[in-house]
């Protein structure tokens, strides 16, 4: 196998260090959305926190010092952040267009600005997980292999929700529409939302994970025990770009359970007959390329915690 060699490794830090600078500075924008105004109520100036257009939102108080050095800290930060990314974002750009120029693992372009809204809005990680073919480039990034030809995912995108914790109101669907307006849930599959251009994004969750979505539009199928699997072992986290050169993060779960997954899947009598191939494939690549993942052993303590399942499978693909 061909590895990355040292311009290629050069660009993967330059994406991941220009991309986190500027995820820092979109995050610190999004804390201080909207605006703050001035408004007279009764011969008297409140201060508001507004947003949108029509300048909606809620009063901090009438003016007074405390009120006023809110607004000015504010407004301060604000400018100060907006400076910050006029420096950073054309490095990631830069960066971003470095990274496919080289060659390096790109993914779906559509799928790409949604995994980067999610790490922007802080789900990516703590609440979801990318699986699916969309998580090959982490893997293959991780072993540092180059492949004779690019991964492409289809058109459905699939993440897994793995906060176990059960919010009072839906946190996923919002950050959704934010990102995609028209996203509506298919009545006929209800892990499925279907958006612009008939893009497709599947939410699937472990039985010891589906009461943390109970509050969501999307409700995931709760009889797929084997996403219990994926919870397991250290996720991984790399930062890849599209075709389209968008930059984003790819935490995905543990390679040797993704690739036991979906060796176990490739022989799902339930699986679609046209993804079982697919499967077994990808299950085979990552396998090989795990002797060169140095932190993810495949040792007797590991086998040894396997669940029964999964032996068989860890028997056949890691020679």
């Amino acid at each position: 196998m061909e590895r990355f060699d040292d311009t290629a490794l050069r660009v993967l830090i330059d994406l991941r260090d220009a991309y986190d600078a500027t995820l820092a500075l979109w995050r610190s924008l999004d804390a201080h959305e909207g605006r703050m105004v001035w408004k007279t109520v009764s011969q008297r100036d409140y201060l508001y926190h507004v947003f949108g257009r029509q300048g909606r939102g809620k009063s901090l108080g009438p003016r007074s010092r405390e009120t006023e050095a809110i607004y000015e800290q504010f407004r301060s930060r604000k400018h100060d952040i907006k400076s910050q990314l006029a420096d950073t974002e054309p490095d990631l750009k830069r960066a971003a267009a470095m990274y496919t120029a080289t060659a390096l693992p790109v993914i779906d372009s559509w799928a790409a600005k949604l995994f980067q809204h999610l790490d922007r809005s802080e789900l990516l990680g703590s609440h979801v997980l990318v699986v699916g073919t969309n998580a090959l480039p982490a893997y293959q990034i991780e072993a540092q292999v180059r492949l004779g030809q690019r991964i492409h995912a289809t058109r459905d995108t699939d993440i897994a929700w793995v906060d176990a914790s059960a919010a009072d109101e839906p946190m996923l669907w919002p950050v959704l529409r934010e990102f995609d307006d028209s996203f509506r849930v298919n009545l006929e599959r209800p892990f499925q939302a279907i958006g612009r251009g008939s893009r497709e994004l599947e939410v699937l969750a472990a039985p010891s994970r589906v009461g943390g979505l109970r509050r969501e539009p999307l409700q995931p199928v709760d009889a797929l025990p084997e996403q219990e699997w994926l919870l397991l072992g250290e996720p991984l986290r790399h930062v890849v770009s599209s075709l389209d050169r968008t930059p984003t993060a790819l935490i995905v779960p543990d390679p040797r359970y993704f690739a036991l997954h979906k060796a176990w899947l490739a022989d799902k009598p339930e699986r679609d007959p046209l993804k079982a191939p697919k499967d077994r494939r990808q299950a085979e690549a990552i396998a090989s390329w795990l002797p060169l993942m140095a932190r993810y052993p495949i040792n007797e303590a590991f086998i040894a915690a396997l669940p029964e399942e999964l032996t068989e499978y860890a028997e056949r693909i890691f020679d």
